[in-house]
């Protein structure tokens, strides 16, 4: 995975480091899963989380604007969870490389 080929990574990682520890650092993790064909990319924090009834889908803010549009430009799936610090992931299908001599 490459992040200039897949935005939203930097624009999670950028999330986090930006807004989960206000009082100092703390951890963030950054996963990444492939299950049939599905690529899950995960960052998450146990920093102070996001507000109560917070939606991604609602949300207004430019950062989260842009973040959805940058999912959407590459057909990838974002869902954002807070219980404990926040959990960002985004899911897209991989595109298969050709194999040589295949």
């Amino acid at each position: 995975l490459v992040v200039d080929d897949h935005p939203p990574t930097l624009r999670l990682i950028t999330n986090a480091l930006k807004y989960a520890y206000p009082d100092g650092g703390g951890e963030v993790r950054v996963l990444l899963r492939e299950r049939d064909g599905v690529v899950t990319l995960t960052v998450e924090d146990d920093g102070v989380g996001l507000p109560a009834g917070f939606s991604v889908a609602g949300a207004t803010t430019v950062g989260y604007r842009l973040l959805r549009t940058l999912a959407a430009q590459i057909g990838a799936d974002l869902r954002v969870e807070s219980s404990g610090g926040t959990s960002a992931s985004t899911s897209f299908r991989r595109e298969r490389q050709p194999q040589p001599g295949v």
